[in-house]
């Protein structure tokens, strides 16, 4: 989901370079964005999905996409 919101961002030229991680993108394009908590709370659940051992649960799981989605159809407005 993550990787969504990353393709529609480079779109409109706000991508990731290759060497900034996901925070300090977010960081530096903060003032572009439409709500900078969900999507902090995205890469959160996106770094826990992809590099905790333990994963995520099914409803985080599933949190993690409805915030995705929700938070591309803000951006597809602003």
């Amino acid at each position: 989901e993550l990787l969504l919101v990353e393709r529609e961002m480079a779109k409109a030229g706000l991508g990731r370079a290759d060497d900034e991680t996901t925070l300090a993108w977010i960081a530096r394009v903060r003032s572009n964005l439409p709500d900078t908590n969900a999507l902090a709370r995205i890469v959160e659940l996106h770094y826990r999905y992809r590099f905790d051992p333990l994963g995520l649960p099914a409803a985080e799981r599933a949190q993690l996409r409805e915030f995705a989605m929700q938070w591309l159809a803000r951006w597809s407005r602003s």
